[in-house]
């Protein structure tokens, strides 16, 4: 009888771990279908300007050791869905004829042998970001992508921190290398539309993107679909509205020791009282390593805001590209505004809001 219980429980466990493995490509699916469609949209796009696409496959930390949680502790998905959705999206976009480079077995590696990442448990040690780079550049020329003719191509990295830092160690190491950067910090499921963004600088004359693109970004149902003609007319004026803070990120005082920048930026959700539309509100929420005085909005507060179209703002001050937001919301249809002023209002009703014609456009 003992044996027989020992073999049920054997079967139940084997049955549990079958029916996770059937789970995980299913749960990932949504997600690589959505970025590999924006990928494959975006290659098309770039062929129309004569410009090549390569996207290089880009693990983190959790993948390379299975870990639950992320840098700050945070609780993750299953890492393997990552991977899963990323060796489908591999086998994808090859078929669409589009170069992926896979550095997970490189990296993977170079773990095995000593620890890579430094103290926040997301970015590479120095010496291992230059390792990694010159793999990555060896890749590149194994498969005839640096080289047009006989002359260095002009190539655009972008990405997050990762293609900043590849890119920096590659210039570093050939200073004749033709490469621009276009990084962005915790963003880098929005990072291609701000090629479009910045078309004359990014995309002129440019003969290859070389997109790192991390694999959790693979399994992400809410990857930001392509905008190749964005609206950033200037001409634009700020929008005086009243509303609701509805999600954001909460940020005191001290906080600010999380984070390996000097500046970052938050998107929240809010939303308007007089005609119920929800939106994206930008802010800079840290400065010089300084928390500023947006830790002061909480959810739930009525806010007095001047929006300026995020697009739009981000023309005139492209800066603001590169600096890290935290926890971007991932919600891409809704409405994007940069936050250029705001005022807690506790004390501001409907009527007087309705009394005042220019809060309501």
């Amino acid at each position: 009888m003992r044996y027989s219980s020992s073999q049920n429980q054997c079967a139940s466990w084997i049955a549990a771990v079958a029916a996770i493995l059937f789970l995980i490509p299913l749960l990932s699916t949504a997600g690589t279908r959505r970025s590999v469609e924006t990928i494959v949209a975006l290659a098309a796009e770039l062929e129309k300007n004569g410009t090549e696409l390569c996207i290089v496959r880009m693990p983190v930390r959790p993948e390379i050791y299975g870990e639950t949680t992320d840098s700050f502790d945070a609780p993750l998905e299953e890492p393997h869905v990552n991977t899963v959705s990323a060796r489908r999206a591999q086998r994808l976009l090859e078929d669409e004829g589009i170069p992926v480079i896979n550095l997970y077995p490189d990296i993977r590696r170079k773990s095995l042998l000593s620890d890579i990442f430094s103290k926040d448990r997301f970015h590479f040690l120095p010496e291992a970001e230059a390792a990694i780079a010159q793999i990555l550049d060896t890749k590149l020329q194994e498969k005839g992508l640096m080289m047009q003719s006989g002359r260095s191509k002009n190539v655009v990295f972008m990405g997050e921190c990762f293609a900043d830092n590849f890119a920096r160690e590659m210039i570093s190491a050939d200073p004749i290398d033709k490469i621009k950067v276009l990084n962005k910090n915790g963003g880098g499921n929005l990072v291609h539309n701000y090629l479009f963004v910045f078309e004359e600088e990014y995309l002129k004359d440019t003969d290859l993107v070389v997109w790192v693109f991390t694999d959790r970004h693979f399994s992400n149902p809410n990857f930001a679909t392509l905008e190749p003609e964005p609206d950033t007319s200037t001409d634009v004026e700020a929008r005086s509205v009243i509303a609701e803070l509805k999600a954001t990120t909460p940020l005191a005082l001290g906080d600010e020791s999380q984070f390996d920048y000097p500046d970052a930026l938050r998107s929240s959700v809010y939303q308007v009282e007089a005609t119920g539309e929800r939106l994206i509100g930008i802010d800079q929420i840290m400065k010089d390593r300084q928390i500023t005085l947006g830790r002061k909005i909480k959810i739930g507060d009525r806010v007095r805001l001047k929006l300026v179209p995020w697009g739009a703002w981000l023309r005139e001050n492209q800066a603001l590209v590169k600096i890290f937001m935290i926890d971007d919301v991932e919600d891409f249809t809704l409405p994007r505004y940069w936050i250029a002023d705001w005022l807690v209002e506790p004390t501001v009703t409907v009527a007087e809001l309705q009394a005042e014609p220019g809060d309501s456009r």
